[in-house]
């Protein structure tokens, strides 16, 4: 199961596909955080490395990355 989270979160990027739509990292890691007990952390710690890396490569003109505005709604809401 962890493998399988890791594996879906590195080829994760935050763009879009050709089919425009984005799938979001929330809904990759989030329905497993109750399920991993210990490991948990391990998974949290590769969701923030995979958001720190798509922020790195983030370019101001192209506007805010929609997976970070989307969080960023639900957190001040």
């Amino acid at each position: 199961m962890v493998p399988k989270v890791k594996q879906a979160m590195e080829e994760w990027d935050g763009r879009p596909s050709r089919s425009g739509k984005t799938r979001k990292l929330s809904s990759i890691v989030f329905p497993w955080l109750p399920l991993l007990g210990h490991r948990m952390d391990d998974v949290l710690e590769g969701a923030k490395r995979r958001i720190r890396h798509v922020l790195r490569r983030w370019v101001v003109r192209d506007g805010v990355p929609e997976e970070l505005a989307r969080w960023r709604k639900d957190v001040s809401d």
